[in-house]
């Protein structure tokens, strides 16, 4: 109709070829022909174009004939239907119903498989109903459609075609029993899916789609039933690592950043001043772009991103994509930067020995923390790390960085509260709405997505939720080491004096807290850690290439699955 690079659309075309076709339809006897030239003939809108469709409607019906179900005859049908409804041809179009009511009765009753690909359309133009003649109308459909759809709802063996017929079947109810009933039915398709699954991984995409459809439609035991499924199954996980190798002379010059200085406080104020450990978002954002270009095959295979053997989050967006590509190359950064940054710590401990607490809370007060109890707090997580107790480090520390947002918005005397109402408690808002919060006021947008990434974001580490809800928590000196890097930027600083302190007027200029907060470092990080960044992006680099190159190898050799 539209025309393309090799033929014209239908409406350009010249008076003679018109006039070629018209003779053709009038003087053909094969039903072939005569269904084509009248069809072009109707679509051209000649004068007479009512007649020329109603042949070939009736050329069409011809053709499909009986006999084996295949998607000629398919095709046939259809398009013969679709005719006799744009010229209301009442008793062809009943005809025409009736053929593909009986090609989806032998589909549905003894057919090879479910054959979706002929089952689908017949059912999608079944469910429309009959035509209606205002001289003649029908008191009722003769075709029990609601009938076969029911009983194809039942043979369904997968999952998205379980929805499709679901959403045929919607459409012609309003009765709250029975869209319950459809529902429980297009859930318990996708059960007997996944119980055909070829792999874990399918069997829990199958049943991830199963709780949300249960979900959506208010079906709670379903989704218990799903879930249940969900949290039995063993993923046989693999690990693809990725290395390469730095040279010593360029790692070591970092190192001794930590061991060089006459006093462990001027080493620690290598920690305090070092850069964001995810980089420029600007970076990573075109890091990201870049991999998107030249990866199609995140267009077809949509990422997905576990914790603690159950999917958190699905990109089911182009910015959902976004999202993951840039929590990928984040990763790998911050991983890099906080193994070396660990190391240097340890040697900085080795060097000088283990500060007391009592000297580290002076240290941290001499630095910027205005808040006693958050520095000593501060203080022992330093110990628990150097004492190598990541876990008691981590689950200290790691809840301050959520007050120390908090204390901050509250001295930038922005309402956050929020108070009590009808069935619902008044509380502060969760860390992700704080840092949402300083990220608008004034913080720089790579420490706001470093934070998000570390400790709120579904697409990072989203360390915070895991460990205030007990989930699975990497446990490594590296991960300790952000989580402090976090912390000591917000209550360090641009450290909040105690919300008791706040509360009876001892504030800071607003312009001194925003000012802390877009540049928190106060200038740029030292230039001979700048081989970091470059380490980081040759690293992301190879971890990239590797992942490209697993995944076209199980492409290449893993059955074909659904």
């Amino acid at each position: 109709m539209g025309g393309n690079g090799l033929l014209p659309a239908v409406r350009d075309l010249t008076e003679p070829v018109i006039q070629l076709w018209q003779a053709v339809a009038g003087n053909a006897r094969e039903p072939a022909a005569i269904a084509q030239f009248n069809d072009l003939l109707w679509c051209r809108r000649v004068p007479g174009a009512g007649r020329h469709a109603d042949r070939a409607a009736r050329a069409y019906v011809q053709l499909a004939g009986t006999g084996d179900i295949d998607m000629r005859r398919l095709e046939f049908l259809l398009r013969a239907w679709t005719l006799t409804r744009q010229i209301n041809g009442v008793e062809l179009a009943e005809q025409t119903r009736v053929l593909l009511a009986q090609v989806a009765d032998d589909v549905i009753t003894d057919g090879p498989g479910e054959r979706p690909g002929i089952l689908l359309p017949i059912l999608a133009a079944l469910a429309r109903g009959p035509l209606r003649s205002k001289k003649a109308p029908l008191a009722s459909d003769p075709i029990d459609v609601d009938d076969l759809l029911r009983r194809a709802a039942t043979v369904c063996q997968h999952g998205r075609t379980a929805t499709a017929v679901a959403r045929y079947r919607r459409t012609r109810t309003q009765d709250p029993a029975t869209l319950r009933a459809i529902a429980r039915d297009e859930v318990n398709a996708y059960f007997r899916d996944a119980d055909t699954a070829p792999s874990p991984m399918v069997r829990m995409a199958r049943l991830t789609t199963a709780a949300q459809i249960a979900r959506d439609r208010g079906l709670g035991d379903l989704e218990r039933r799903a879930v249940a499924g969900m949290q039995s199954i063993d993923m046989p996980w693999q690990t693809i690592a990725a290395s390469t190798e730095v040279p010593a002379h360029r790692i070591e010059p970092f190192l001794d950043l930590f061991t060089r200085p006459a006093d462990w406080q001027e080493a620690m104020d290598e920690f305090l001043e070092s850069r964001c450990p995810t980089g420029d978002i600007a970076v990573l954002r075109a890091l990201a772009a870049d991999t998107r270009d030249d990866n199609f095959l995140s267009l077809i295979l949509r990422p997905v991103r576990f914790a603690d053997g159950l999917p958190r989050a699905s990109a089911a967006t182009e910015a959902d994509v976004e999202k993951q590509e840039l929590a990928f190359f984040a990763e790998v950064r911050a991983e890099n930067y906080g193994r070396l940054v660990a190391t240097g710590m340890y040697r900085l401990a080795d060097r000088y020995g283990i500060p007391t607490e009592d000297g580290l809370v002076d240290y941290l007060l001499t630095r910027g923390a205005r808040d006693p109890a958050l520095a000593r707090s501060l203080a022992k997580a330093f110990r628990h790390f150097w004492h190598r107790d990541i876990e008691s480090c981590l689950h200290l520390a790691t809840p301050k960085f959520e007050a120390a947002a908090r204390a901050l918005l509250i001295e930038l005397d922005e309402g956050i509260y929020r108070a009590e109402a009808a069935n619902s408690p008044g509380g502060y808002p969760g860390l992700y709405s704080l840092l949402a919060k300083l990220e608008d006021i004034a913080l720089d947008e790579s420490w706001a997505y470093f934070f998000t990434w570390l400790l709120a974001g579904p697409w990072g580490a989203n360390l915070r939720n895991d460990i205030a809800h007990g989930l699975p928590t990497p446990l490594t000196p590296a991960y300790a080491v952000l989580v402090l890097r976090a912390v000591t930027l917000l209550a360090v600083v641009a450290g909040p004096a105690p919300i008791t302190q706040i509360r009876t007027g001892d504030r800071r200029d607003r312009d001194e807290i925003t000012a802390l907060l877009s540049n928190p470092i106060g200038r740029a990080p030292r230039e001979r850690g700048a081989w970091l960044g470059r380490a980081a992006v040759t690293a992301e680099r190879l971890a990239w290439r590797l992942r490209v190159t697993h995944l076209r190898h199980t492409l290449r050799r893993r059955p074909r699955t659904p």
